[in-house]
């Protein structure tokens, strides 16, 4: 496993009651289909975990290329087990930038994208909720894979190859799963994610996903999302995309 050095935070912005499960070590995993379904422009993304089909690749039938005919088609990918996700948000060059007394600060841009996700927010700190997530998952036989989400546009077939192939072979079988179209406001939230996979169907799921409890717990206010606006960090808070990339067990 390669570790992620996220000495920096996680930040979640959600109802004050759900975060305050969190800070109990309740951690909420929802399915891909609650985003597929979800009607919201910032939540919502019919494409979540599933990737288009480039037009311009031949389909023959008796010889005949029927590919012109087809408006979209999109990959829908099968897996062997339950797929939940786990979201979180992080700080770096991407959405911040440096006050004049050379600390750091939130974008407004990122601030007000985030307003629509909740009225409150919990500084997470990371390397604790994934090693008490890593204990309860090896106790229930699961699998885990997190990293930050990237962002491309999911039309262009060529930068989503290139993508492909720079992962690593075991990578490349749950890289679907950690890529967001760059077309909408997605990529303003800057996006971390754990992926579960209930290997042995442990976890009882409703539509919206399930609940994992365990040992995480936290001291760490919820605050209200407005108050993001006052944050003010130094620069070894900012993650650092060139040191972190794929972590999965």
């Amino acid at each position: 496993m390669q570790r992620m050095e996220l000495q920096n935070a996680i930040y979640q912005i959600w109802k004050k009651e759900h975060l305050e499960q969190l800070r109990n070590g309740i951690v909420h995993f929802s399915t891909l289909k609650a985003f597929q379904k979800d009607p919201t422009s910032f939540r919502g993304d019919k494409m979540e975990g599933r990737l288009y089909i480039d037009p311009k690749q031949p389909m023959l039938v008796n010889g005949f290329d029927i590919s012109s005919f087809m408006k979209e088609c999109v990959i829908s990918y099968e897996t062997n087990c339950p797929e939940f996700s786990f979201s979180a948000s992080i700080l770096s060059r991407k959405n911040c930038h440096k006050c004049t007394d050379g600390l750091y600060t939130v974008n407004q841009e990122y601030l007000n994208e985030m307003r629509q996700f909740g009225e409150c927010f919990l500084t997470i700190n990371a390397f604790e909720l994934i090693e008490a997530l890593r204990t309860e998952f090896s106790n229930t036989g699961s699998g885990f894979e997190y990293h930050p989400v990237v962002y491309i546009n999911k039309t262009n077939y060529s930068k989503i190859q290139e993508y492909f192939n720079n992962l690593s072979s075991k990578n490349r079988l749950t890289g679907h799963l950690f890529l967001k179209d760059d077309t909408n406001s997605y990529r303003i939230q800057n996006e971390w994610r754990m992926v579960l996979f209930d290997f042995n169907n442990h976890y009882p799921a409703d539509n919206n996903g399930v609940n994992v409890k365990t040992c995480y717990l936290t001291e760490m206010p919820v605050l209200d999302t407005e108050s993001l606006a006052t944050l003010r960090c130094s620069e070894e808070y900012l993650f650092d995309e060139k040191e972190n990339s794929h972590a999965n067990t």
